[in-house]
């Protein structure tokens, strides 16, 4: 009797091949080199982006901006701001103004954002191509931008969602290192549980947590974890008790919607594909949520935004293979190509953001 592999990649393995739609398997992953050129030209448009989109200091902050910035210069007394306060108190020792200060934190974290998607997109397989449009959605959608220079907890949280999913994803002790980040992650923005439990449940229904359990065990979790995700979704969208958490609304653009459209249709067929149900329940859980809870929208489409931005660069990929039949190796001539069309495309969505 085999037993089943503990590995990620030997986890990961197995489930693409029980699914029908072709994506990129692991061991054809891009190169280490072009991945990471076409990452880093996302994580510079994303630095540019932001500064295009204005000053520092302008507009004024709103009311959940100017919450943030109070907690962070007082820090006299526990709320459920306190985590993200102290991460912005710590940033504004260097810097004269708190509102610019803060700003440039959150540029900062879109930044890291950008970066730990792209490596997502490397440790699920997504080929160059694919990797390169999901940076490039990441750090340069006209919608984000705006939310990216939003002083919210949730912009601090998410690069600290993104380190614990890239650790819980590695090999041997780095695992560890995960709980603490997604601790922080919590404390930061407490939006993150509900996120955290949907993708739990699903992890668990598809066996890859705890392998060995009996059905009977496992049905009872999975109940147990939806009845618990609904819940923490109804307070969201609801009372609040610290996991609603008041963001400005961001008017979306044609490119926008353009764009929103297509990761929908993406997650809807990722939710048949085992190793991509967990980003694209995610991403529909926000969606869903987000229709109802307007003064959480903007912060639940930000915590969304990188699982969107893989289910997107996934579907380019499954399409990919379904007409070609193969998949686009990296050259060094393809990578360049890959590279410039993040630049082109990262620019055009720039270019619709106004001062």
């Amino acid at each position: 009797m085999t037993s089943a592999p503990t590995s990620y990649r030997g986890r990961h393995e197995i489930a693409r091949r029980g699914n029908r739609l072709p994506v990129l398997s692991p061991r054809k992953a891009p190169r280490r080199w072009p991945a990471s050129l076409v990452v880093v030209a996302a994580a510079a448009l994303a630095y540019a982006g932001a500064y295009r989109a204005g000053s520092l200091t302008a507009p004024p902050p709103d009311a959940a901006e100017s919450s943030l910035i109070e907690a962070a210069e007082s820090l006299t007394r526990i709320t459920v701001e306190t985590a993200g306060a102290v991460q912005i108190a710590a940033w504004n020792t260097i810097w004269d103004d708190p509102l610019a200060g803060a700003r440039a934190l959150m540029v900062m974290a879109s930044v890291a954002t950008v970066l730990a998607t792209g490596a997502l997109a490397r440790r699920v397989g997504l080929s160059l191509p694919a990797t390169a449009l999901a940076t490039a959605v990441t750090a340069a959608l006209p919608w984000a931008l705006a939310g990216h220079r939003l002083v919210l907890p949730v912009n601090l949280a998410v690069p600290w969602v993104l380190a614990a999913a890239l650790f819980a994803s590695s090999r041997g002790r780095w695992r560890l290192v995960a709980v603490p980040c997604l601790l922080l992650a919590v404390l930061t923005a407490p939006l993150v549980v509900p996120m955290a439990v949907l993708a739990v449940a699903v992890l668990l229904a598809d066996r890859d947590l705890a392998a060995g359990w009996p059905l009977s065990n496992r049905l009872a979790g999975v109940a147990m974890l939806g009845v618990l995700t609904a819940g923490l979704f109804a307070v969201v969208a609801g009372a609040g008790f610290g996991l609603r958490q008041p963001a400005p609304d961001v008017s979306p653009s044609v490119v926008d919607l353009v764009v929103g459209g297509g990761i929908a249709v993406g997650a809807a067929i990722g939710t048949l594909v085992r190793w991509l149900r967990p980003f694209a329940l995610v991403v529909l859980g926000c969606a869903v949520v987000a229709a109802v809870a307007g003064p959480s929208r903007t912060a639940l489409l930000l915590l969304a935004l990188p699982a969107a931005a893989l289910v997107l660069g996934a579907a380019v990929d499954a399409g990919a293979a379904a007409g070609l039949g193969r998949h686009v190796r990296p050259t060094p001539a393809r990578t360049t190509l890959a590279t410039a069309a993040v630049l082109v495309v990262g620019v055009v969505l720039i270019a619709t953001v106004h001062n």
